[in-house]
């Protein structure tokens, strides 16, 4: 099912004035991307705030209609290395530009006024040259909000050294950990000591966590790929930090409604019924798994999160009002919560 333009037009008004009486946040979204992380960029000679990988000409966006369901895989048949190639070149052309004109271009179509920025560490790097380029490019917007994320190449001990070094280099403001992408092996005592690490950091730099939540059908180690599974962070030491915790993708990533439904949503009321201090965020999610969730998670325990660029936080967030304004009698002001008032109580400390 598809909203369509008349209709997407119509939520982007009423998204837009809610933020007149309360900031909305998007959560969860990545500067680089995070699957191949090879953008090299410059500055945009043509339009100010803009940075380019390559010559291409930077058009800002425009609303459009807005697709409910996940995109469709490739067929089961299509060769693996054709697929991989095809996957780079998609991302080559989401990332083509980056930079505080393209994410406030995108987040002021719905009246989003704060943006959580997570550039994600591949396995066996520090994403030290990422995080320096990351604040050479928005830091001296106040919109945007630092995540650091932990490589896998720290011993446990080295690990809170490593962060207070990051908030002192960077301003950091969210620890971010992708076990799938950046190798954290939670099926070994060497990758959850690490982590536990960083949640115990947590608590005593008062920064909040966000997890990764699922699996990563693109990675094709399927070891590696299953690592954000929620039965591998259920054996973290979560109740180390006394920090807000935010299970991303609703720990649903990847998943259709009916997986989310048996899979994720049993662990997911579990680990939530025993850590008053989880959340979790809507980045990437279907609007059929956001209906279950819904049924299932109470909005004062939801943020809102995109995933942008893999989906613009406009679309993100239209898709997300779709969904409240079947199920609420005030969707406004569960918007309001979900994207205004939980991240604010996350994010709006001084620091």
């Amino acid at each position: 099912m598809v909203i369509d333009q008349g209709m997407t037009d119509r939520y982007l008004s009423i998204i837009k004035e809610i933020g007149t009486s309360v900031r909305l946040t998007d959560s969860h979204v990545h500067p680089f991307d995070v699957l191949y992380d090879g953008g090299s960029y410059c500055a945009n000679p043509s339009c100010a705030g803009v940075y380019s990988d390559g010559n291409a000409c930077y058009v800002p966006p425009t609303s459009g209609p807005v697709l409910l369901e996940a995109p469709a895989e490739p067929p089961a048949q299509a060769p693996r290395d054709l697929v991989k190639r095809m996957m780079m070149l998609t991302m080559r052309r989401l990332y083509v530009h980056t930079g505080p004109q393209c994410w406030t271009a995108h987040a002021e179509m719905a009246g989003i006024g704060r943006l959580a920025l997570l550039p994600v560490a591949q396995p066996g790097k520090t994403a030290e040259a990422r995080m320096a380029e990351m604040v050479n490019m928005f830091g001296d917007d106040p919109r945007f909000l630092f995540g650091y994320c932990l490589p896998n190449t720290l011993e446990p001990e080295q690990v809170e050294t490593d962060i207070r070094q990051a908030a002192v280099n960077y301003g950091i403001r969210i620890l971010k950990v992708h076990p799938n992408l950046s190798g954290h092996l939670l099926t070994s005592a060497e990758g959850r000591n690490r982590l536990n690490a960083l949640l115990h950091a947590s608590r005593s730099t008062c920064l909040p966590v966000i997890l990764h939540g699922g699996p990563s059908p693109s990675i094709e180690d399927p070891l590696a790929s299953a690592q954000g599974e929620l039965e591998n962070l259920a054996r973290l030491d979560l109740g180390g930090t006394d920090q807000p915790v935010v299970i991303a993708h609703a720990g649903g990533f990847g998943l259709c409604a009916e997986e989310f439904q048996c899979r994720v949503l049993p662990q997911l009321q579990n680990l939530m019924s025993r850590f008053d201090h989880l959340l979790v965020d809507t980045s990437a999610l279907s609007a059929d798994v956001l209906d279950r969730l819904l049924d299932h998670v109470a909005p004062t325990r939801i943020l809102f999160g995109s995933d942008a660029f893999y989906e613009p936080s406009w679309k993100a967030a239209v898709k997300l009002y779709w969904v409240l304004e079947k199920k609420f009698s005030r969707p406004e002001q569960v918007f309001a919560q979900i994207a205004g008032e939980n991240p604010e109580k996350l994010f709006g400390k001084e620091v």
